[in-house]
C-alpha cells in the first residue's frame, strides 16, 4: 500500500496545440515583487529592431532573458491534488486510484535565466525636432511615446527617466527628440522667466509649477508647448513627486551650456581659461552659478598640456574596455587620470575600484603631489 507521501506519476499523451510551457528562473527579488505587487506589471518585451532579445520588466526594473540548455530534460508536473490547470486523468480503475497523482505536462530541454540590465530606448529612427512641424513627418516609422515605450526593452519607470534624459518629447502625437539648439533656446527662455517671476533658481525649495511656467514659455514662444516645457523641466530640474513641483538643477543646466560651448569650438584647441570665459558668457542674462573645468570631464581631451579639445563620447567605438583604452591612447598618448576615468567608467563593474581595472590595461604614473597620468603599458 502506498504511503501518503508517495506519488504516482503520469504523462500527458497529447500536448495542447494552443500553448507551450517555458521555465523561467525567478530571483528572490522578483518573487518578492510578485508577492507584494498583486497588480504590478510583469511583462515580456522584445524590440522589433533586435533579434533574440527578450526582456522581463516590472514597473521599474528590467532583466534580460538568456536561454540555458540542460544536459538532461526537465519534466514539468501538475500536482493533481491542487490541479490549478484543471487537468483530468482517464482510464484509472477507481478502486486502484492513488491518493497523490502527478501529471507530466511538458518535457523541457532548457530554461531561461535572468540578468538585470539598465534597459534601452532605440532612438536612431526618431525624428529630431527643432521647432519645425515638417521635421516630424520626414521619418517613416512615426509613433507616439506610449507605443515607443511598449516597443522598448525597458521598464516603464526607467523608460521615462531615460526618455527625458535623451530630450525625448511628444509633438503632434509623435515621439521626437528635441534638437540641442531647440533645448538651449528653451533654457534661454526658461531662466529669465524664473527670474522675472522672482523664483529663486538657487533655492532648495520645490518652487516651480509646470502649469505656470509652461504658460509663460508659450506666451514667449508658441513653439514651446506644455509637452516641450515638460521635457525641459524633467531634464534640468529635480521633481518632488508628492507635490508635482520642481526645483532647478543648476549643475545640470551649467553642464549643458558647457558641453554646447565645447561643441561649438568644432574640435579646435582652446585654453581652459578661454573656454571658461566662453562658457560663462553662454549663460542666460542674470544667471550666475559657479563653473569648473572638472564638470566637463568626459567631454574633452588634452592634445597639449595647456590646451583642451572637444571629444564627443558618443563617437567612441562601443565594445569592451580593451578596445576603448586603445582608442583613447590613439587620440592622446598620455591622459590626466581624472580626465581618463569618465571615458571608461561604463566598463567598470559595480563594486570594483576603478584603479584596479585601469591598471590591467594601462600604466598609472605620479607626476606631482596629487597628480597622476595614464599611459600605455
Amino acid at each position: 500500500m502506498a504511503s501518503k507521501n508517495s506519488y504516482s506519476a503520469y504523462q500527458e499523451i497529447k500536448s495542447p496545440k494552443d500553448h507551450t510551457y517555458k521555465l523561467l528562473q525567478l530571483s528572490p527579488e522578483l518573487l518578492d515583487y510578485i508577492k507584494s505587487n498583486e497588480h504590478g506589471e510583469l511583462l515580456l518585451k522584445s524590440p522589433s529592431t533586435l533579434k533574440n532579445h527578450i526582456v522581463l520588466v516590472t514597473n521599474n526594473k528590467t532583466w534580460k532573458m538568456r536561454q540555458m540548455n540542460h544536459s538532461n530534460s526537465v519534466l514539468l508536473l501538475n500536482n493533481m491534488n491542487i490541479n490549478k490547470l484543471n487537468k483530468t486523468i482517464e482510464h484509472i480503475i477507481p478502486i486502484e486510484e492513488p491518493t497523490n497523482k502527478l501529471l507530466g505536462i511538458a518535457n523541457l530541454a532548457y530554461e531561461y535565466e535572468l540578468s538585470k540590465i539598465p534597459g534601452h530606448i532605440e532612438i536612431s529612427n526618431l525624428p529630431i525636432y527643432d521647432g519645425k512641424i515638417e521635421a516630424t513627418y520626414e521619418c517613416e516609422a512615426l509613433h507616439n511615446v506610449e507605443t515607443l515605450m511598449n516597443d522598448s526593452p525597458i521598464s516603464r519607470e526607467e523608460f521615462y527617466n531615460e526618455w527625458y534624459t535623451l530630450c525625448g518629447c511628444e509633438v503632434n502625437g509623435n515621439a521626437v527628440i528635441l534638437s540641442k539648439e531647440f533645448v538651449t533656446e528653451g533654457l534661454q527662455l526658461l531662466i529669465p522667466v524664473l527670474i522675472t517671476k522672482d523664483i529663486d533658481y538657487k533655492s532648495d525649495a520645490f518652487n516651480i509649477s509646470i502649469a505656470d511656467i509652461s504658460q509663460d514659455l508659450y506666451l514667449q514662444n508658441k513653439l514651446y508647448t506644455q509637452e516641450v516645457t515638460n521635457t525641459i523641466l524633467h531634464k534640468f530640474c529635480i521633481k518632488d513627486h508628492a507635490s508635482n513641483r520642481f526645483r532647478l538643477n543648476n549643475l545640470a543646466v551649467s553642464k549643458w551650456f558647457g558641453i554646447q560651448t565645447l561643441f561649438s569650438t568644432n574640435a579646435r584647441l582652446i585654453s581652459p581659461k578661454d573656454f571658461l570665459l566662453k562658457w560663462k558668457s553662454s549663460f542666460p542674462p542674470f544667471y550666475n552659478v559657479p563653473i569648473d573645468l572638472s564638470q566637463m570631464r568626459g567631454y574633452y581631451c588634452r592634445p597639449l598640456n595647456e590646451q583642451i579639445q572637444f571629444l564627443n563620447p558618443s563617437t567612441l567605438t562601443p565594445g569592451d574596455m580593451s578596445t576603448r583604452v586603445k582608442e583613447l591612447f590613439q587620440i592622446v598618448k598620455e591622459w590626466e587620470y581624472e580626465e581618463f576615468l569618465p571615458f571608461i567608467e561604463e566598463f567598470i563593474p559595480k563594486g570594483k575600484k576603478p584603479e584596479s581595472i585601469v591598471l590591467k590595461y594601462a600604466k598609472k604614473k605620479r607626476v606631482g603631489k596629487n597628480r597622476f597620468i595614464v599611459c600605455p603599458r
